[in-house]
């Protein structure tokens, strides 16, 4: 304190504080509010920010002088000006709570967003806490999207679960026109509908920036996806697509198909529960045999019976590049599940495949457990709930001698009894790449 106090004497800005904080916080000295108050003003007369913020601080909390969230505003928009980042986010909190100032979303939201980018402190911003409580859920506005994505300085912006509304959609379209920046928008659960799908598809047919779009349960429907659909033939740097959800059906899923034809920048393509059945799996499979960039694919939950398998298998003989299929929750039975075994006898690229819940069975664990002793490349299979039993579970782990890639085995909720455990466990003595074997509800 005897050193700081002959600096501080001297006029020394940074003393000044420091001695404020002292007595503030009663570290060195008794603890005295008035005193830190008066230390505080030495410092913040010669624009000192950190001084400014505390003495903001002091008002906000009462401390040494009666609580006034005006004054703390006062003291804040002081420090904020010269970019304090703590000064910018209390602003932003006065604005979410009507502290001292008329309660304004947007506002708020403007000057978390400079907070943000002063203190450097992660490159995603997270705006699920800048809400206006609705019924039913949080509801962001059109004039606090256009806010959100002027003043973004980062590259990721999550929305989800969220009720876009207000015309948020020439919002969004709007403001991404202009930015420069955002690489990831994340809209997923958002009711958002068909018109936000429409604004957006025209804006990525301009937009060189970003590179990932999640538009899962947003209702965009067919019309959204042949929308985005025609955008995906102009856009060049959207390399991850999310369409969960949306019931686009055969239809969506055809225009999707003609766009991977000519596309050359998309790697995922994200198409669970959209009911587009074996039409629309044949159209993505015809794409498949052109695209030379898609290496994600998932058709969870579309209702793809056998013959959709047989073209997808059709599709994979010649594909190069597809490394991850799943197909989980689909009716492929045991007849997709051959002809997808077929078509790994000669794949190389295929990592993973994913056939939770296809009620294959034993004959189809046997079809893909033959795929097994020639295929190379792929790492995981998955095949919880498939009805598999004992003979199905030898077939696996017969297979399992030979195979020397595949690292992940999940067999979980099948109707496996002790034999087929035995089995699998005396594979287990000679295999050496097998790292994960699900096996809970086995049967005794």
């Amino acid at each position: 304190m005897e050193w700081y106090l002959k600096a501080a004497d001297q006029g020394i800005a940074n003393a000044q504080c420091v001695i404020g904080s002292l007595y503030n916080i009663g570290q060195g000295v008794p603890q005295d509010y008035s005193q830190a108050m008066e230390w505080y003003l030495k410092a913040a007369d010669q624009g000192h920010a950190s001084a400014q913020y505390n003495i903001g601080i002091l008002y906000y909390i009462g401390q040494g002088v009666p609580q006034d969230y005006s004054r703390a505003m006062e003291w804040y928009l002081k420090a904020a000006d010269q970019g304090n980042a703590n000064a910018q986010y209390n602003i932003g909190s006065l604005y979410r709570n009507g502290h001292g100032v008329p309660q304004d979303y947007s506002r708020a939201m403007e000057w978390h967003l400079k907070a943000a980018d002063h203190a450097h402190a992660n490159d995603q911003i997270d705006v699920n806490l800048l809400y206006r409580s609705g019924k039913g859920g949080p509801a962001v506005y059109s004039q606090d999207l256009e806010v959100i994505l002027n003043y973004l300085p980062h590259n990721s912006l999550n929305l989800p679960f969220n009720r876009v509304r207000d015309c948020g959609a020439q919002a969004l379209a709007k403001a991404l026109k202009n930015n420069l920046t955002l690489t990831t928008l994340n809209l997923y659960s958002t009711s958002i509908g068909e018109d936000v799908a429409l604004a957006l598809s025209e804006t990525l047919k301009t937009n060189l920036t970003l590179t990932t779009l999640d538009l899962g349960y947003t209702w965009t429907g067919v019309n959204g996806a042949q929308a985005l659909s025609e955008a995906l033939k102009f856009n060049s740097t959207l390399n991850t697509l999310k369409l969960a959800g949306n019931l686009i059906g055969s239809d969506g899923a055809q225009a999707l198909a003609e766009a991977l034809k000519t596309n050359s920048a998309l790697t995922t393509l994200d198409l669970q529960n959209n009911l587009m059945g074996d039409k629309g799996a044949l159209t993505l499979a015809v794409a498949l045999k052109t695209n030379s960039t898609l290496t994600t694919l998932d058709l969870w939950g579309n209702s793809i019976e056998s013959s959709g398998a047989l073209v997808l298998s059709m599709s994979l003989k010649t594909n190069s590049t597809l490394t991850n299929l799943y197909l989980q929750n689909n009716s492929v039975g045991d007849k997709g599940a051959h002809e997808l075994a077929w078509a790994l006898k000669t794949n190389t690229t295929l990592t993973t495949l994913d056939l939770w819940g296809n009620s294959i069975g034993d004959s189809g664990a046997q079809s893909l457990a033959e795929a097994l002793k020639t295929n190379s490349t792929l790492t995981t299979l998955e095949l919880q709930r498939n009805w598999i039993g004992d003979k199905g579970a030898h077939e696996l782990a017969w297979a399992l001698k030979t195979n020397t890639t595949l690292t992940t085995l999940d067999l979980w909720g099948n109707s496996i009894g002790d034999s087929g455990v035995h089995s699998l466990a005396e594979t287990l003595k000679t295999n050496s790449t097998l790292s994960k074997l699900g096996m809970m509800e086995v049967r005794h």
